[in-house]
């Protein structure tokens, strides 16, 4: 059976964006039938995924992601810091809310579809970010930037982003690449920070 990756989204206007209805139309594929699915049916049948240990499983947050161009249709956002490393496997821990990246201020939003927290970075910063998957259906930090996003952030909320209970990353993951967006940040002092931050990691990956 396969399930393609469009979507349909409909919105009833409601007084709160807590109210918001969202209709997911997934096609599904078989040789018998296509079948036609709520958000709710597809919250409740998620298919978990195991990519490092057997017998534990991470929630694929990836379909409450598809939302977000409606959340903020003058503004661009793209997911990152806790949630993004968490779609790139990189950690295990399964964020509650939904980390996103802005030049607006902070702000979150609370809807029945989860939770949006969205945290500011200075403009020249704002960068870094593709399409999850190519399918074009929400924005996402590549995995250094959501990493660097992390400390960057963590250098002015130092109880946020910037521990993590475990870090696994791909041989595709490039430290250099992640060093280079430190070199984009545009306050020396944060830069710094970041960059102590980023070096102890890697020591500790050295020691693996």
């Amino acid at each position: 059976m396969f399930v393609s990756a469009s979507y349909i989204l409909i919105f009833y206007p409601r007084k709160s964006a807590s109210n918001i209805v969202l209709f997911v139309f997934i096609r599904v594929k078989s040789k018998k039938r296509t079948w036609l699915a709520n958000r709710r049916d597809v919250k409740e049948n998620r298919e978990g995924f195991n990519k490092r240990k057997a017998g534990k499983k991470a929630i694929r947050i990836s379909e409450e992601c598809i939302v977000i161009p409606f959340l903020f249709p003058q503004h661009r956002v793209y997911v990152s810091f806790i949630s993004a490393l968490h779609l790139y496997g990189i950690i295990e821990q399964i964020p509650q809310v939904m980390t996103l990246a802005s030049t607006m201020h902070t702000k979150i939003i609370t809807t029945k579809i989860g939770t949006f927290s969205v945290h500011r970075i200075a403009p020249s910063f704002f960068d870094g970010f593709v399409w999850y998957k190519n399918e074009g259906n929400f924005l996402i930090a590549e995995p250094e930037k959501a990493l660097i996003d992390c400390l960057y952030l963590s250098a002015y909320k130092r109880k946020q982003f910037g521990y993590f209970p475990e870090l696994h990353f791909s041989s595709s993951f490039s430290f250099k690449k992640a060093r280079m967006w430190i070199k984009r940040i545009p306050n020396p002092k944060i830069r710094l920070y970041t960059q102590k931050k980023l070096d102890h990691i890697a020591e500790d990956q050295r020691k693996k």
